[in-house]
């Protein structure tokens, strides 16, 4: 479980955050709605500890992230697929770098690198963009391959800001499908956007953030009465676990070099 506790956010005499509390349990799906100064960008800043609150504390399965080290808080980054409101990229790599960079840095063998990062292009309409620099590319598309690059590696949540504020109405279906069958599959999805139309489609809780305060949460029925599970996201880590394909081999391939690795479908039914 994510909870955030009576957090408060103060930038000097500025107050952006005011005793905001949430609970979010593994495998729910969240719609965090305000319009632009409400506080969504710092709040999601907050859950990935990019800032430490002023007051409150933002927990991971009963631990302040604000106490873990630096090891454990790069584990839980990792496990965490981030898109932020501006598609930022590495300006001089290419698209299929772009999006492949978080499996090369998990260490997965090259040949699933390259499989799966073909799949998410071609879902994504990427396809004849792969060699191409971020500066031959739109704005949508800037956003696709952000989109692409924070849910590669199949992450056991997902972030996002205003993900598909750049895209046009084809666009926000693919993403809508993706980030679906990612939340079928059990992948926590928190959607931070200042209009519910995204959120209502993929079914979301939807809160509404105005003037840095939390409107009313009730939790869904099946939660309630219940011991809140774990996210697992700050537990050692034990083996790698990388996606694929629905029709790939659920086997580790040769090149592994003894890692331990499972395998997991991305987007898909």
């Amino acid at each position: 479980m994510i909870a955030v506790k009576n957090v408060s956010k103060s930038y000097g005499k500025k107050q952006v955050l005011s005793a905001v509390s949430l609970r979010i349990d593994p495998g729910s799906c969240f719609g965090i709605i305000g319009e632009s100064g409400s506080g969504k960008t710092t709040l999601m800043r907050l859950l990935i500890r990019a800032e430490d609150p002023t007051d409150g504390a933002v927990e991971v399965d009963g631990v302040n992230i604000r106490t873990v080290p630096a090891p454990i808080l790069q584990l839980y980054r990792r496990r965490v697929g981030i898109v932020f409101q501006e598609p930022i990229l590495l300006e001089h790599t290419t698209v299929e770098e772009n999006i492949a960079l978080p499996l090369e840095l998990l260490g997965a063998p090259n040949a699933l690198i390259s499989r799966n990062t073909t799949d998410l292009m071609k879902r994504l309409n990427l396809s004849a963009k792969a060699k191409l620099l971020p500066e031959d590319l739109s704005v949508s598309e800037r956003s696709l391959v952000c989109i692409a690059r924070a849910i590669i590696t199949a992450p056991v949540v997902i972030i996002a800001d205003d993900p598909v504020h750049n895209l046009d109405n084809a666009q926000k279906e693919i993403v809508r499908e993706l980030f679906t069958n990612m939340h079928k599959k059990g992948t926590t999805v928190i959607l931070f956007s200042r209009n519910t139309d995204f959120a209502h489609s993929m079914h979301a809780q939807i809160i509404e953030l105005k003037d840095g305060k939390m409107g009313n949460q009730h939790a869904p029925e099946k939660t309630k009465g219940k011991t809140p599970e774990a996210h697992k996201l700050l537990e050692e880590e034990q083996e790698i676990v990388l996606p694929t394909s629905a029709d790939e081999p659920k086997t580790p391939p040769p090149e592994s070099g003894g890692k331990k690795i499972r395998i997991t479908s991305i987007g898909s039914n």
